[in-house]
């Protein structure tokens, strides 16, 4: 029983070594820039995520599921709350796609919205972010980084000064983007967590021009 308990302890002595060495190289290899060029060299991006939007000085929060397809500077996000929304940005026009509730009104018109300026902050944001790193970090100065073994934030300060406390957590153990979240203009904070992420090698075909239905409402 001896011999036993001293192998054990051994043994175990071996493995938390091993383990925290594990932890000391993946903290030390970690890369956002990596991590970002990896998001912008990809023929498509296609994730699943959950949107928190937040109104403290009210004490409001809105929970909604989402679908999210990019590439090339495109893309298209899908939002089901109580009522289906559409974004679909083609890299010069945008549309805002609200469906109606077919429960109360099943004939029901699209109300569509077509912007060419003033973007929607969250498609501008993750458009930005996905599409050149370079470009990103013209536009976001870091200003605080956490490091937490598992997860690393990082906090940038916009030049857009419509959207405040801008922050990325990376999952360090999957090179991934876990959560984004930043503050508008309105005092909205937004918090978009990725479920699921899918790194494409074909581009997404069809979903990033608005395709017109005879009943839909234009403004």
């Amino acid at each position: 029983m001896l011999k036993f308990s001293v192998f054990s302890r051994k043994l175990y002595l071996v493995l938390l070594l091993v383990f925290t060495n594990s932890i000391c190289m993946a903290a030390e290899t970690f890369s956002v820039d990596k991590v970002l060029e990896k998001y912008s060299s990809v023929a498509g991006i296609k994730a699943e995520f959950q949107k928190t939007d937040s109104k403290k000085t009210l004490g409001l929060n809105q929970t909604a599921a989402g679908t999210l397809n990019y590439s090339a500077g495109k893309i298209n996000i899908v939002i089901q709350s109580d009522r289906k929304s559409e974004i679909i940005f083609n890299g010069k026009k945008l549309w805002i796609i609200d469906y109606p509730d077919l429960d109360f009104d099943p004939k029901g018109k699209r109300k569509v919205t077509e912007m060419s300026d003033h973007k929607p902050a969250l498609a501008q944001q993750l458009v930005n972010l996905f599409k050149s790193p370079d470009q990103f970090k013209q536009n976001f100065k870091v200003v605080n980084k956490k490091d937490e073994g598992k997860f690393y934030t990082v906090e940038y300060n916009s030049k857009d000064k419509s959207i405040k406390n801008f922050k990325i957590q990376f999952n360090t153990f999957k090179n991934l983007i876990n959560t984004i979240s930043f503050t508008d203009d309105v005092q909205t904070e937004t918090t978009i967590e990725f479920k699921k992420t899918e790194f494409l090698k074909k581009a997404p075909a069809g979903i990033f021009e608005y395709k017109r239905n005879k009943n839909d409402e234009v403004m």
